[in-house]
């Protein structure tokens, strides 16, 4: 009886050990899941122009840009010029680049501006429903823990460099 409740113990410690280990990460309960600035950013998963399944959280320890854009957009037709080199000047300081595309080929977008990150399907609106704000293009920088840091709907270059810089 003795040993069964020594090994109940161990077991159950154990168990809280794990526990505490894991908290602080994506998937800490205490941290509001959402789309708001300060809240843990949603995960999702999505397929880019490469047809490789991509998901948000696999990019944890890493400060995140995405932006969500579309083919008859013209802003975001201006964004996607400039895009690849941002990603360029940033990437070896932990920067990880996603466009998430609603409406257009994920491959044709990427090839016509050359880029090396990954443009992601959502033509269903699926991602963008859960960030939406109404328009786009929509830029967010999420931080190494996944928390939204900047949000806003238009492209302010200006903000969205400083927002990275100060989470890489």
């Amino acid at each position: 009886m003795k040993t069964r409740n020594l090994t109940m113990a161990v077991v159950i410690l154990g168990v809280f050990g794990v526990l505490a280990a894991c908290k602080g990460g994506p998937t800490d309960p205490d941290l509001p899941t959402g789309s708001e600035v300060g809240q843990k950013a949603a995960n999702f998963t999505a397929v880019s122009q490469s047809g490789q399944s991509v998901s948000l959280y696999s990019y944890l320890g890493k400060v995140v840009f995405i932006d969500f854009s579309a083919d008859w957009c013209g802003p975001c037709r201006s964004e996607a010029t400039t895009a690849e080199a941002l990603y360029q000047s940033y990437k070896s300081q932990g920067l990880e680049m996603l466009t998430i595309l609603i409406s257009g080929s994920t491959s044709e977008w990427a090839t016509q501006y050359g880029l090396t990150f990954p443009v992601l399907d959502d033509s269903a609106t699926r991602i963008y429903n859960i960030y939406d704000e109404g328009y786009i293009p929509l830029n967010i920088v999420l931080d190494r823990n996944m928390i939204i840091r900047y949000k806003a709907v238009g492209y302010d270059e200006a903000a969205v460099v400083a927002a990275i810089k100060n989470y890489l």
